[in-house]
């Protein structure tokens, strides 16, 4: 229901006004003989709309939306006089009404009209009221994301610059909203270039030699590169950019997120050469390494490990074999036995094995296996060592010159 003030000094006018606009039940309305009553009024804003004449003593109807303007804002307003004077009409206007209606005439066509009014006063308001809190919340929304955030409309002018841009940046939103002629990059690049919110709609070609690993997904454009800071040193970002459609779905605008990346770059950096530190190591390593998950698919092999199996190109071996292809069937159920007690956090101690080789070759192998953790996958990291020689040495027979023919075996 709407909630109606209908202000005017001549009280039978009032009580009229007020059973005609309830009669049908879509209005609740309460009056006053005077605007400085109508003031006086502790729930003035929670009226929807005023109706207020324009000659009344003491104040008129122009002096009185013009305190409503002053104290309560955008209440809808609508001035309904008995006067048709242009330059009242006029004034009206700049005051802020938002409508005008002239007394007289048939009640009903008027009242019909008074009612239309309301309705479109009240609805537009409510428009007007919904549209600003949904920029505002917007605008929170903005505010509130981590990444450094920026909007520009289709002029190129920027219309958002939330919290995380300004610390980028030091350059606050106040000094950057309605900016356009590229002057977002400035604080980037020291000069006026594209980003990669104008990049959106142009061919690849375009940009390739400002930015690298670059995606694009339906509309939106992901891309990394370096960007100069205010601190004095180069940053790594990653920059997300998107166009901005009205309700029709034409374009009116483009947004970029842009998150600096640069600790996770130099800690991929770190990472690469720790690995391509710990592959030279145990590649050059005498002892077989592997690595495998509790089921024995291989995940890791060195040179020596693959050498072991007589597979030279061992790299072929990862994701591609099962570890317990290359074990003699009389250690089998040994190596079961290991694989379990290791999944379940008992490891580090000796075993022997024999092993069959891709040229069916027997090799005997002493092996140390440990828990650990593989990316995210549970696995098994094994050194081995091939024994077969020693083997072969300690069983060989020992022939002493000048005593009778007699072998010895070493235990």
């Amino acid at each position: 229901m709407i909630s109606v003030l209908y202000v005017d000094d001549e009280r039978d006018l009032c009580e009229i006004s007020r059973v005609f606009l309830e009669r049908e039940g879509e209005f609740q309305v309460g009056t006053a003989t005077s605007a400085q009553e109508a003031l006086r009024l502790l729930n003035l804003t929670s009226y929807d709309v005023i109706i207020s004449d324009y000659s009344m003593p003491g104040m008129d109807g122009l002096d009185f939306l013009k305190t409503v303007r002053e104290c309560h804002g955008d209440l809808p307003f609508i001035l309904f006089s008995g006067r048709a004077r242009e330059d009242v009409v006029i004034e009206a206007i700049n005051r802020g009404v938002d409508f005008y209606l002239q007394k007289g005439g048939d009640p009903k066509t008027q009242f019909a009209e008074l009612t239309h009014k309301i309705r479109q006063a009240v609805r537009r308001k409510q428009a007007e009221r919904f549209l600003r809190e949904s920029e505002r919340m917007l605008t929170d929304i903005i505010n509130f994301l981590p990444d450094a955030t920026f909007a520009i409309d289709k002029e190129g002018r920027v219309i958002a610059w939330n919290h995380a841009i300004e610390e980028m940046t030091g350059i606050s939103a106040e000094e950057m909203l309605g900016r356009g002629d590229h002057a977002y990059s400035i604080p980037f690049y020291g000069s006026k270039r594209p980003l990669l919110i104008d990049l959106i709609h142009e061919p690849e070609e375009h940009y390739s030699h400002l930015y690298s690993l670059i995606r694009r997904n339906g509309s939106s454009l992901t891309a990394e590169t370096d960007l100069a800071h205010p601190q004095g040193h180069r940053i790594s970002v990653l920059a997300k950019a998107c166009p901005l459609c009205n309700e029709k779905g034409e374009v009116s605008g483009a947004i970029e997120s842009i998150r600096d990346i640069t600790e996770r770059k130099r800690m991929e950096d770190s990472l690469r050469a720790s690995e391509e530190k710990f592959r030279a190591l145990v590649n050059l390593s005498l002892e077989g390494i592997v690595i495998t998950d509790f089921s024995g698919t291989l995940l890791f092999v060195n040179r020596a490990a693959g050498m072991t199996v007589d597979i030279p190109d061992y790299e072929r071996l990862i994701g591609t074999r099962n570890v317990k292809e290359f074990i003699a069937p009389e250690s089998r159920d040994e190596v079961l036995r290991d694989f379990h007690k290791v999944s379940q956090g008992t490891d580090a101690y000796l075993v022997c094995y024999k092993l069959l080789t891709e040229k069916k070759r027997e090799v005997l192998v002493e092996c140390i296996g440990k828990k650990i953790q593989f990316g995210d996958i549970p696995a098994m990291l094994v050194s081995m060592r091939d024994v077969t020689g020693r083997q072969q040495a300690e069983q060989a027979p020992l022939n002493v010159p000048g005593t009778p023919d007699k072998s010895y075996h070493l235990e």
